[in-house]
C-alpha cells in the first residue's frame, strides 16, 4: 500500500540511517518500527474491569410507593439521617 506520511526530519534521518547500516529500505524500517509499537501497545493492560458492587437486600414498608423517589428518599433518611454531603 502506498501512502504519505509527514515524519519529523530527524526521526526520518535516524530512520534513514539505520537502513543504510542494515542494508535495508527505508519503507522496511518504518515498517518494522511500526509494527514494534503496534505489538508493544496491545501487551498494555487494558484498564480494569470494575468490580460490581454488593447488593444490598432492603425491604420497604408495605405502605412505601418505590415508584415515588421522593418518598423512598424521605424513608431512607429517616432510616438512616440526613445526607452527609
Amino acid at each position: 500500500m502506498r501512502t504519505t506520511l509527514n515524519l519529523n526530519d530527524e526521526l526520518a534521518h535516524q530512520a534513514k540511517i539505520l537502513a543504510v547500516r542494515e542494508k535495508r529500505t527505508f519503507t522496511s524500517v518504518i515498517e518494522d518500527a511500526l509494527r514494534a509499537e503496534l505489538v508493544r501497545v496491545s501487551e498494555v493492560p487494558q484498564k480494569a474491569k470494575r468490580k460490581p458492587l454488593p447488593l444490598i437486600e432492603m425491604v420497604f414498608p408495605d405502605n412505601l410507593d418505590t415508584s415515588d423517589n421522593s418518598a423512598v428518599l424521605d424513608y431512607l433518611d429517616e432510616i438512616d439521617g440526613p445526607p452527609r454531603r
